[in-house]
């Protein structure tokens, strides 16, 4: 096996896995455009390496009778169908102010330029690979006009598929959404690449058909293709999967960092109680649940043991000199929250000044949680303005053991 058919095996490969994912979210969201079109796109591009392929290309070719040119018509047509696809896609991705009647009307177009293109497709066919009795057009092309104009069609149709995708892309470049906007820049870097080889491999046919002969190879194992189509699949790939697999990628390090800045606090309250932990450690599988058992044990204790211990005064002091070191308010009242903790953790008697209910702030989902929490832990660890107050709260409570 060449290194370039091990390329396309891995790139099947990872191809189809993507088409997979997508299926499943097809199935959860039947009614979403953008997600059906990056399925079949997936699709597309998985019969197009596929027939690309040595070993699928003689077993169909045999079985549709040895036609000339025939697999790759069908390769061809789905290379098509994939640039269609991807049309689609980019226009519901990058287009979110389009009307249902605007995006409707762009797919009717851009389904008439498709339903165009595959009938000058089978045409030139007809007149070109057809007509010359060859399985398959040669590497380096062949001295006919009609193999240039069925190159030429296939190649030109994606180049006016990708432009106007890459055109979508630019346009909406500076997206709001970090991982739409990665993914936006991404594929419009890999649409460049894909107009540059669909450009080369025109000309490069064209001059073959009209007798010149370049000195290099256009495709096969050692074509230039490879410097425009490997940076194309690589950025467009990449483009496709952004918008997923950045939000996974940034919410993993968001609760890896939470996980981490929330060891003091809980390590403090652990060491005034040891019998606040939910459950045990070594039970706990995944940092998803360590983080989760973490932000409950901190809750469970501070509507729990130190509640009645938990001091408003102590609360507005911290708030207060937080604010005057210039602090914003979400960081001043992060402060206020660790001093009134540290102080019921330094007090074994009740708040002289319980705590109003709507202090602490408090968030539904586990991220959002988490996040203020580590804030809190961050600000219970090292703020000037926590120990401050938490050392006014002891001397206001006479013989107490700061046991934090």
């Amino acid at each position: 096996m060449s290194p370039v058919h091990g390329i396309q095996i891995a790139l099947i490969l990872a191809v189809t896995m993507g088409a997979l994912s997508r299926l499943r979210a097809m199935r959860r969201t039947p009614e979403d455009i953008a997600v059906k079109a990056l399925f079949f796109a997936l699709v597309n591009i998985d019969i197009s390496l596929i027939l690309g392929l040595p070993e699928p290309f003689w077993t169909i070719y045999r079985l549709l009778g040895e036609i000339p040119g025939m697999v790759r018509l069908f390769t061809h047509a789905s290379v098509m169908g994939m640039a269609y696809c991807l049309q689609i896609f980019t226009m519901h991705l990058a287009s979110p102010d389009l009307t249902t009647s605007d995006l409707d009307k762009g797919r009717r177009l851009r389904r008439r330029w498709l339903l165009a293109g595959l009938g000058a497709l089978v045409v030139c066919y007809l007149v070109g690979p057809l007509r010359t009795g060859h399985p398959f057009i040669p590497f380096g092309g062949e001295r006919d006009p009609g193999v240039a104009a069925y190159v030429s069609v296939i190649q030109l149709y994606c180049c006016v598929a990708l432009t106007d995708a890459l055109r979508l892309c630019w346009r909406n470049r500076n997206i709001t959404l970090k991982a739409l906007r990665v993914g936006l820049r991404l594929l419009a870097g890999g649409m460049a690449f894909g107009i540059l080889f669909c450009l080369h491999k025109v000309a490069y046919f064209v001059a073959v058909a009209f007798g010149a002969k370049p000195s290099w190879q256009e495709s096969g194992t050692a074509g230039i293709q490879l410097l425009f189509l490997g940076p194309a699949l690589l950025l467009s790939t990449g483009g496709l999967m952004a918008p997923r697999l950045l939000p996974r990628v940034e919410r993993w390090r968001s609760r890896r960092r939470a996980y981490r800045r929330l060891v003091p606090l809980v390590s403090a309250i652990q060491a005034a109680d040891p019998n606040s932990a939910i459950v045990e450690h070594a039970h706990l599988r995944g940092r998803d649940a360590r983080l989760l058992n973490q932000v409950i044990t901190i809750r469970d204790s501070l509507l729990g043991p130190l509640r009645s211990r938990l001091d408003q005064r102590v609360y507005e002091i911290a708030y207060d000199q937080a604010s005057r070191a210039g602090l914003c308010h979400e960081d001043a009242r992060a402060t206020a929250e660790a001093a009134c903790i540290l102080g019921a953790l330094s007090s074994e008697g009740e708040a002289h000044n319980p705590l109003a209910p709507t202090s602490f702030a408090h968030h539904s989902d586990l991220e959002s949680e988490a996040n203020w929490l580590a804030r809190v832990s961050a600000a219970f660890a090292a703020s000037a303005p926590v120990r401050a107050s938490g050392s006014r709260h002891a001397r206001r409570n006479p013989g107490t053991a700061g046991r934090a």
